[in-house]
């Protein structure tokens, strides 16, 4: 299994937070982290617990697979099966 690119899922939940006009401050606080945590987590520095992402995917209005970028993953995942199975 591949690893989490922290950077990336970082970014994503910025730019989901950013587009539901939430302030990292406000974010942090509605988590019960430090504006500090929050901010480590947006470069990717810091990863947040499985209990704060099911709750930031509720405050987000997104799926697990969305805020940690395994969406597209699994998307790609199924591309490349079906062009092997092709293939055969």
């Amino acid at each position: 299994m591949e690893t989490l690119d922290r950077k990336k899922i970082g970014m994503n939940i910025k730019v989901r937070r950013m587009q539901k006009l939430i302030s990292q401050t406000a974010m942090a606080e509605k988590l019960g982290i430090s504006q500090t945590h929050m901010s480590n987590v947006e470069v990717g520095r810091a990863m947040l617990s499985l209990e704060l992402l099911l709750q930031l995917k509720s405050i987000l209005g997104c799926t697990i697979d969305e805020l940690l970028c395994l969406e597209e993953e699994n998307t790609a995942r199924k591309k490349r099966v079906k062009v092997i199975r092709y293939l055969d």
